[in-house]
């Protein structure tokens, strides 16, 4: 996506979050037409791109974005195991 560059500038990521999930900044307007709250998907396309943005350059570099997957994959891991400890558990009682 965007100038194929090797990093990702805050309007790809933007690009990016309108193309597959705009849906979760989307709500009804008065007359039932889905809209997109752009200030709320800018936010967090900034938010996201500060988080992983490690050297302040104002891009997320190849790099820099592995790192990002890695720990959410993580992140995301550990929340299973836990939730199949915590089921475990229930499953005892």
């Amino acid at each position: 996506m965007g100038d194929r560059n090797g990093s990702l500038e805050l309007f790809e990521i933007i690009l990016y979050m309108q193309e597959h999930y705009q849906h979760l900044f989307a709500h009804r307007d008065v007359d039932g037409q889905q809209v997109v709250n752009e200030e709320k998907l800018k936010g967090f396309a900034e938010f996201l791109r500060d988080t992983l943005d490690r050297d302040h350059d104002g891009c997320v570099s190849k790099e820099e974005f592995i790192k990002g997957y890695c720990i959410w994959q993580m992140h995301i891991h550990h929340k299973e195991q836990k939730s199949e400890k915590m089921l475990a558990a229930a499953s005892v009682y």
